[in-house]
């Protein structure tokens, strides 16, 4: 048990080091950006606008394409760019462009996004102005002008800085990309819930940014399957994830599929920035109940050390990593049968090969039988932000992905397994069995036990699930997003 701790402590603190090093070199490197930025990206179009323009009070040539906006020997990106800000007296304008480049990262990742903002000045009688700039940058920007967010922020979630993340983080990006937003502070558990259940003007929002773990964004997502509309709220209002919570699986996710490193300025990035890409969900019945999934279901030491692991909330992500070594020490083992159905065998009619949770499943599925120790069906490629668990899966792909250990599974194997989890090297272990499925149903045969769907615990006994191809949205960079094309306006 020791030489398990020290092993688990000793990776947690490698781990933590190195992304200490990566944070300081951006932050190191962030005032630099718009000088070492110069020349990346080509001018290959032609100009929107051009003229010449004051900054740092000297003459500059200043122009905006489809692609850039150039001032002087200062390059920013278009898809970098957030919004721009007029200001005007009685003998000159000006004009703020914010931006947030990739600083590379050291480390040979996607790179953290960092403040890049500048100051362009245009005399009185200056043609074109100040103000034509600035519509034309909000116009390549946002092409739906008149944006309104409904946020939740939980502020006990994770180690309880959701509010400070909105307000020092989040608060500044949405004003600068001039969105308007209604927040809700949540004031308690099912709050989320209720509102978006309940809440007439729904529809009339862009999107739902969720400041808080994935146990939030879950109320919501339950709230709206209560609603009348929900089949059209699902489809019309894309969820925007925001890492303020412990897990954060549907976040990274989102971000990873994005090309972002994971952090909460990325994340409100993508918010302001992204557009809707579908997003698999999943219907989860038990014999009492039945709720949408958009992570996974867990059994076993997955959701064992998911709940138990509560009582540490206080320690962050780092709560799972003491969870299961605690888990793997005193290791349990789960009777029980699993029946999935494979991708091949529902590619006639998924829904005709689901019956309902009381009736046996059909021959075309898959049985196990055995004592198991890890059983999870994961939805998305990351179900934390620290954890690669089903690598290669998508947002949309359509599939369910399958972890099963056995209980011949030894206790090194286990935590080797876990250990690798954090870049999905994970699979290349011989005890881990993976499966792909449209659907599946578990049957415990072990009392007691728990069960958790997207970290939450459900009932536990049978439970089955289907999924549900594209039924949500997300906010999202990914190439699977739709896609707006600027050259579209002519």
């Amino acid at each position: 048990a020791v030489i398990l701790f020290l092993t688990a402590l000793q990776f947690t603190l490698v781990r933590g080091l190195r992304y200490t090093r990566t944070v300081v070199g951006h932050k190191a490197a962030g005032h630099l950006k718009a000088h070492t930025h110069t020349r990346k990206y080509p001018r290959m179009l032609m100009a929107l606008v051009e003229s010449e323009c004051l900054i740092g009070g000297r003459k500059q040539p200043v122009s905006l394409t489809h692609e850039e906006f150039r001032a002087g020997r200062h390059v920013i990106a278009v898809a970098d760019i957030v919004g721009a800000k007029l200001h005007k007296s009685e003998s000159k304008s000006f004009f703020e462009v914010y931006a947030y480049p990739k600083v590379a990262s050291c480390g040979g990742g996607p790179g953290k996004r960092s403040a890049s903002h500048l100051t362009v000045e245009v005399p009185n009688g200056t043609q074109p102005g100040a103000d034509r700039y600035v519509e034309e940058i909000r116009r390549l920007v946002h092409p739906e002008m008149n944006r309104r967010f409904l946020v939740f922020v939980n502020p006990v979630g994770g180690q309880g800085q959701a509010e400070y993340i909105f307000e020092t983080i989040a608060r500044p990006l949405l004003e600068q990309s001039n969105v308007d937003f209604d927040v809700v502070v949540t004031n308690r558990a099912g709050h989320a819930k209720d509102m978006v259940a309940e809440r007439g003007d729904l529809g009339s929002f862009s999107a739902v940014l969720v400041f808080g773990g994935d146990g939030l964004l879950y109320e919501v997502v339950q709230g709206i399957d209560q609603r009348p509309d929900s089949e059209t709220i699902f489809q019309s209002l894309p969820l925007s994830p925001i890492c303020a919570g412990s897990g954060n699986g549907l976040c990274k996710s989102v971000l990873f599929e994005s090309g972002e490193d994971f952090g909460k300025l990325e994340a409100v990035f993508v918010a302001v920035k992204g557009r809707p890409q579908p997003l698999d969900l999943s219907r989860v019945t038990t014999p009492a109940s039945s709720a949408l999934g958009f992570l996974g279901l867990g059994w076993a030491i997955w959701s064992d050390v998911d709940i138990e692991s509560e009582r540490w909330r206080a320690l962050g992500s780092a709560r799972f990593t003491v969870g299961a070594l605690q888990r793997i020490i005193f290791l349990r083992e789960y009777q029980g049968r699993l029946s999935y159905l494979p991708p091949s065998a529902a590619a006639g009619s998924p829904t005709a090969s689901v019956p309902p949770l009381s009736e046996p499943v059909p021959s075309d599925w898959v049985t196990i039988e055995d004592a198991f120790v890890l059983v999870t069906v994961l939805q998305t490629s990351h179900a934390a932000h620290d954890m690669h668990s089903a690598p290669g899966s998508t947002l949309d792909d359509g599939e369910f992905t399958i972890l099963v250990l056995r209980s011949t599974v030894g206790r090194w194997q286990l935590l080797s397994m876990f250990l690798a989890m954090d870049d999905g090297t994970h699979l290349a272990n011989p005890a881990l069995e993976v499966f792909k499925a449209q659907a599946y149903r578990l049957e415990p045969a072990t009392h007691p036990g728990t069960l958790a769907l997207d970290g939450e615990i459900i009932e536990y006994g049978p439970v089955q699930g289907r999924l549900l191809p594209g039924a949500a949205r997300v906010l999202s960079l990914s190439p699977n997003a739709e896609q707006f094309s600027p050259l579209d306006r002519g």
